[in-house]
């Protein structure tokens, strides 16, 4: 039986990026996305992608209404800034707060933790020592130059329009028009996309014509679109959250449209807030995290996102994880910024002082105006609701073939936060004891992996142990921006899902000279994938967002997002030389070995470090104490000269562990020695 100590390294929580939304009418679809803007003249950065969504759902008590928080991130020129969304009916709009998506991810974000159990075996000998010498006099006695401190050796573009229009069928019908905070807002109705398209580029909204047929599936069931720009002179800083309220039944998320500009595994999470049930993905699987799975590659990066990314592919890729179920939280704030130079209470994670709105920091709000505003919502949100689910899923733009609707579950996997725990087992501290290396050294190279998922490819390792994909035929490689903020790489279709040069725009190449190295590079959907051959490995490449083609010298023969240190379990190595114990320790058995080694010459202690020593007086602990206090009978320690004598007074006692053996090794005949010698000899670690 082998067992370990284990020492958690990390907790999880989501983040979010980029962000395009939809939602439910009635038992109709819905969809949302950032419009790729049109590319100007050499203009490379025409692809905008989001990396992940959050959208929180209020089901209202009345049955009919459902309000919507959609939190919107844009990478651009502001100018370019343009967003869609259909709806059921004319919606009514506010500004959200940003620090309500915030404070909700951090209070309901899954916990995973991961363990670093030592594989290291544990040594064949351990240290025994004498009882400590009684000193009544405390130490506060010796200050100064006359005494020394305890001694520690006791232990221690343009779309046509298929036709000419009477001036009384217009193409677009503008049903309300309003500016809400720093966006220009328009909610219209049309007959056909292509139109639509055309009358918000010609009204400022840059809009490309890869959305025509996108939308034209929502008008033709009869919905309204939401388009939104940033006002003249507003910056990318001023987008702000919308607060959305229309009539529906149930929410939705439309990820249909997302497919136009959305990363791959993008992570979509939904809060839904509801009295008297939680909601669940109708007609959609729900997928369980196996723990078996989670651990860290060698950098520490927990592989959580990427393990639910690969379960929900397995579930047939329509699937989602509940992450939370319970009360709608409140954050607790006390003195989260005492002094003025910390941040005890990590509201922005970011090491600043920040507004705990109540107690012994509350003046310090006055500058939170975003953070106010969250903590506001929040409270209210308790106010009105019981329950809070929190649904997340990971899918690629490929997957993009539905748009899920939510609604009462029976039953739900977790209460409160979803609390994984898995390993990352490491011999790290033995390496030089190791006898099966190459087994060793392989687990070592392939523990990036685990931080790796491919998807339709194979997980493989570069001679430096730096984890990359090698895609299977029809699929590329191509880099992204995981929720960690680190970049990976995964297996793309080499036809991208959405031809953004729909309607004859001209756009620039993705792909530059040197782009891929050894690899060729392909322009899927404006963003560079690398071809790196049969066997050839695409890796990360930091310095220019495009994967490295290398050769792989490992491979995991699966896609990735696995414990790959399992294998660690049959590593064997040699059990340790026990540490110096001291001038009155000496070495007996270990009785408390949980994890055998093979017993190397290595292993084996000098003899002379079983003999007993004479046990320590008080002088030993405190130099100078017998001439400061010299009555004092711990001077005397009962040491009569003779180690045997010791030893016989010290059976069953102290540091020895009771029984005889201690007695027998200090006796001087070897006897018992050269039986333990040999009985350590014969022990192996499997």
């Amino acid at each position: 039986m082998l067992t370990r100590s284990s020492v958690a390294v990390a907790v999880l929580t989501a983040s979010v990026g980029l962000t395009a939304w939809g939602w439910d009418v009635a038992e109709a679809e819905a969809c949302g996305c950032l419009s790729p803007p049109i590319p100007e003249f050499d203009d490379s950065e025409f692809a905008v992608n989001q990396q992940a969504e959050q959208i929180i759902f209020e089901v209202e008590p009345d049955g009919i209404h459902v309000t919507a928080h959609v939190l919107i991130r844009f990478a651009g020129r502001p100018e370019q800034f343009a967003w869609l969304v259909p709806a059921p009916t004319v919606p009514d709009f506010e500004i959200g707060s940003d620090a309500v998506f915030g404070l909700l991810d951090g209070l309901t974000a899954p916990v995973v933790t991961v363990s670093q159990p030592s594989l290291c075996p544990d040594p064949e000998f351990t240290c025994a020592y004498h009882d400590s010498p009684q000193c009544p006099f405390p130490d506060s006695e010796f200050d100064g130059n006359n005494a020394a401190s305890p001694t520690d050796n006791f232990g221690g573009n343009n779309a046509t329009n298929g036709g000419q229009n009477s001036p009384e069928t217009p193409p677009v019908e503008v049903l309300k028009r309003e500016q809400v905070g720093d966006y220009d807002t328009v909610v219209f109705t049309a007959a056909e996309a292509g139109l639509a398209v055309q009358w918000l580029n010609d009204n400022g909204f840059i809009v490309n014509d890869t959305m025509t047929p996108y939308m034209q599936p929502y008008l033709d069931a009869g919905m309204v679109f939401v388009a939104s720009k940033l006002i003249a002179g507003a910056t990318a800083e001023q987008i702000k959250p919308l607060k959305m309220r229309y009539e529906s039944t149930k929410p939705m998320i439309p990820l249909q449209l997302t497919a136009v500009a959305a990363e791959p595994h993008l992570t979509v999470t939904a809060y839904v807030l509801n009295s008297g049930s939680y909601f669940a993905p109708e007609n959609h699987p729900v997928v369980a995290i196996n723990p078996a799975d989670i651990s860290t590659d060698a950098n520490g990066r927990v592989n959580y996102p990427m393990v639910m990314a690969r379960a929900i592919d397995e579930a047939g890729g329509d699937g989602f994880v509940i992450e939370y179920a319970g009360d709608v939280p409140a954050p607790v704030f006390d003195n989260c910024c005492e002094g003025g130079e910390s941040d005890n209470c990590g509201i922005g994670f970011d090491g600043l002082c920040q507004c705990p709105l109540a107690g012994f920091d509350a003046d310090d709000c006055g500058e939170q105006t975003d953070l106010v505003a969250g903590y506001t919502l929040l409270d209210e949100l308790r106010t009105n609701y019981t329950h809070l689910s929190r649904i997340t899923t990971r899918l690629s733009p490929e997957e993009m073939s539905f748009d899920p609707v939510f609604g009462p579950a029976s039953t739900m996997p977790v209460q409160g936060r979803l609390q994984i725990t898995g390993q990352r087992r490491q011999m790290w501290g033995c390496e030089s004891d190791v006898i099966d290396r190459d087994l060793h050294d392989s687990v070592e190279l392939l523990v990036d992996c685990a931080s790796t998922y491919c998807g339709r490819g194979i997980c493989a390792v570069d001679a430096a142990g730096e984890a990359g994909c090698i895609c299977e035929g029809g699929f590329k490689a191509r880099q992204f921006t995981d929720l960690d903020g680190a970049p990976s790489v995964t297996c793309v279709p080499q036809v991208g899902t959405v031809d953004l040069a729909a309607g004859g725009l001209t756009l620039p190449t993705a792909c530059k000279p040197s782009t891929c190295g050894s690899g060729s590079c392909l322009d899927v959907g404006g963003f560079a994938t690398c071809d790196c051959g049969a066997t050839g490995l695409a890796v990360p490449n930091a310095q220019d967002s495009v994967p490295a083609c290398r050769p792989s010298v490992l491979f995991t023969g699966d896609a990735g997002a696995r414990d790959y240190t399992v294998p660690m379990d049959n590593v064997r190595a040699c059990a340790p030389t026990p540490s110096n114990c001291g001038d009155f320790g000496w070495l007996v058995e270990n009785p408390n070995i949980d994890i055998q080694g093979v017993v190397c010459p290595s292993s084996l202690p000098a003899q002379s470090r079983f003999t007993v020593p004479r046990k320590p007086t008080c002088d030993d602990i405190y130099p100078g104490y017998s001439d400061r206090f010299p009555g004092d009978p711990g001077v005397d320690s009962n040491f009569d000269g003779n180690p045997d004598a010791v030893a016989d007074k010290e059976v069953g006692g102290g540091g020895c562990g009771g029984g005889d053996g201690c007695g027998t090794a200090a006796g001087g005949s070897g006897g018992f020695l050269v039986g333990l010698l040999a009985l350590a000899l014969a022990r192996r670690r499997r």
